[in-house]
């Protein structure tokens, strides 16, 4: 049960991101996409990439923890 509420909440998130957010969050963690072939597919610096992951990771973070959570 917890799983599932858990992928819920995962899910409530991506929904929320614009879709551009949301793309490159789950060529990464989904499809296990290298930074370099994101950076690529987007026309963005490997460094912007990471930036723009971990800020979302952050965020994710930040958005479980609002919804109970504990991590």
């Amino acid at each position: 049960y917890e799983y599932h509420e858990l992928v819920s909440g995962i899910n409530e998130f991506l929904n929320e991101l614009p879709e551009r957010k949301r793309n490159i969050f789950v060529c990464r963690y989904w499809y296990a996409d290298s930074i370099s072939v994101i950076a690529k597919r987007y026309n963005m610096s490997n460094t912007a990439v990471s930036m723009m992951l971990n800020r979302l990771r952050s965020e994710l973070q930040d958005y479980l923890v609002k919804k109970g959570y504990e991590l």
